[in-house]
């Protein structure tokens, strides 16, 4: 072959975001993938790689920082970026505005100390939005508290994605 063989190239990872933890099973299409191609997210390599065939390889994401992140294939023939080809999120319960993993009178009054004292902020907008309007305020945490004390409805949507 004249010039030897061609140098990988990346046209998308499907799903292209899962939690920080890591673990999402995910399928790398693209093209001039061999069998010793090697995929990394934010500089981690991908678990339990398998190159399918020229043009997919799969894999579980390793754990990851929140945010996105570069998926690199590499190959003897060459590498392949896609940047910021992968979101990995943190995963919290709604409510849980303190990011200890529960619910309880803590968030209510971390809530309100970073509301109205300028108290430290929760790891993100999304476990703040409680009630169903979906704005940060002082009703969130009334919702919280009668969730917690007087048996009113839950958080919803229950689960929150930090980016």
């Amino acid at each position: 072959m004249i010039g030897g063989p061609s140098p990988p190239a990346i046209d998308s990872v499907e799903p292209a975001e899962g939690p920080s933890t890591g673990g999402t099973l995910v399928v790398v299409r693209g093209q001039n993938f061999t069998a010793d191609s090697a995929v990394t997210m934010g500089g981690r390599p991908l678990a339990d790689s398998v190159v399918v065939g020229p043009t997919e390889i799969q894999g579980a994401t390793p754990a990851g920082k929140r945010g996105r992140a570069d998926v690199v294939v590499a190959s003897p023939a060459g590498r392949a970026t896609l940047e910021g080809g992968f979101a990995f999120f943190d995963p919290y319960l709604r409510g849980n505005v303190n990011g200890d993993a529960s619910r309880d009178i803590s968030d209510a009054i971390w809530l309100l100390n970073w509301l109205f004292i300028g108290g430290p902020p929760p790891p993100c907008g999304d476990v703040a939005r409680i009630n169903p309007d979906l704005r940060e305020d002082l009703s969130d945490a009334v919702f919280l508290l009668d969730f917690l004390f007087k048996g009113g409805p839950a958080p919803s949507p229950d689960d929150s994605r930090c980016y």
